[in-house]
């Protein structure tokens, strides 16, 4: 499935034609139990093309909107992802989004993006784990820059992402993530300002 999935990954970014022939492609691969994963793999290669990367992370973002929960808002009313494969990719994304060593900060960006969606339907009662994982790569002396900074933008896509007072009142760190989204509240003024 890798294979047919970088085709028309490239194809995407093709003349109109061939971008629609295989965007529709890729929404028939929906039901497919394999596509988020072949997704997600694709993501975590860094032999791949990082254009091709970011693209897979953009349609699995895409999915994952539409088939993950109906807790979503552009949920599309059938769950296409087994519990298994959720497991699987909440790890790997988390991964990707903040321990994985790769060059490009789009694809961390990404990564990261889909991690907030995810976790604004599954967290805490799937996803219980994911705070303390990012407060243990944030406390971690042994972090690198990348994990570091890697776990602060999870945290800041989740505050921006809309993760509600109920979703972060499970965690003891709420004072810390309630400062985050009244600095990024005052950043946002001050700069729309200028």
């Amino acid at each position: 499935m890798e294979q047919e999935l970088l085709r028309l990954l490239a194809d995407t970014q093709s003349p109109s034609d061939t971008r629609k022939a295989a965007e529709l492609r890729l929404l028939h691969l929906y039901s497919n139990e394999t596509f988020s994963l072949s997704l997600v793999a694709i993501a975590s290669h860094n032999s791949v093309p990082a254009n091709l990367r970011q693209s897979a992370l953009s349609v699995l973002k895409s999915f994952i909107l539409a088939a993950w929960s109906p807790k979503l808002d552009e949920f599309k009313g059938q769950i296409l992802v087994n519990d298994a494969n959720k497991a699987q990719l909440r790890r790997v994304l988390l991964e990707l989004a903040t321990t994985a060593e790769t060059a490009e900060r789009k694809v961390k960006s990404l990564a990261s993006h889909a991690v907030s969606k995810i976790a604004a339907a599954d967290f805490p009662e799937e996803w219980p784990e994911l705070l303390p994982t990012l407060l243990h790569i944030i406390n971690d002396p042994g972090s690198t820059d990348g994990a570091l900074h890697g776990a602060l933008k999870v945290l800041l896509d989740l505050v921006d992402s809309g993760f509600s007072e109920e979703q972060f009142s499970t965690w003891p760190g709420i004072w810390f993530l309630r400062c985050l989204r009244w600095r990024r509240r005052s950043h946002g003024k001050s700069s729309s300002g200028h």
